[in-house]
């Protein structure tokens, strides 16, 4: 009489495949949360930048906006905004909790799009975040809207932006950090 079954080592076998397949696929799934999570930064920066269009088009003038939340937030999000910020004169306000801050920075270095996108960390790096107004200078960036968040909680901080010039996309300054 013949016994059917598996044997221990066919067990073995199975059981590390499901392991190998499982840790792969958690791995994976919490990659497209975090990218599901940016989905909130590229929206709003989007947002923003067509808000700083408009806002220049009725008033001959670009706004610097203070960071809103002031603080990096918690991967969890917050929903504290910095009311103190001219985004209020932008008529912008997010929904919700947000898992990044954001700001609207004047470009110090006069850069082109080309240079800037050559160049992205230095030219994030060379704009500063101040009260005022910024005055249109054709061809030339005037303004950077930018976005920081740590969105998995291991202290690198991810970081975006969007110019006022063309091609006016998105520009991730570390794209591997979240």
């Amino acid at each position: 009489m013949r016994r059917r079954g598996f044997t221990f080592l066919e067990l073995i076998v199975v059981v590390a495949l499901i392991t190998i397949i499982s840790s792969v696929s958690v791995a994976i799934f919490k990659k497209f949360l975090l990218d599901a999570k940016r989905v909130e930064a590229l929206e709003n920066l989007g947002n923003i930048r067509q808000m700083e269009e408009t806002y220049r088009a009725e008033n001959n003038y670009y706004l610097s906006c203070q960071w809103s939340p002031l603080n990096i937030p918690p991967p969890s999000g917050t929903y504290d905004w910095n009311s103190d910020s001219y985004f209020t004169l932008l008529g912008f306000k997010p929904k919700g909790k947000v898992r990044y801050r954001y700001g609207v920075a004047r470009s110090l270095g006069n850069y082109t799009t080309e240079e800037c996108l050559a160049d992205v960390v230095k030219c994030y790096n060379d704009s500063v975040v101040e009260n005022g107004k910024v005055l249109p200078r054709g061809g030339i960036i005037d303004i950077l809207v930018k976005a920081e968040g740590d969105l998995d909680g291991d202290g690198r901080v991810g970081k975006l932006f969007v110019p006022d010039e063309p091609p006016k996309r998105i520009v991730y300054v570390d794209k591997g950090v979240y």
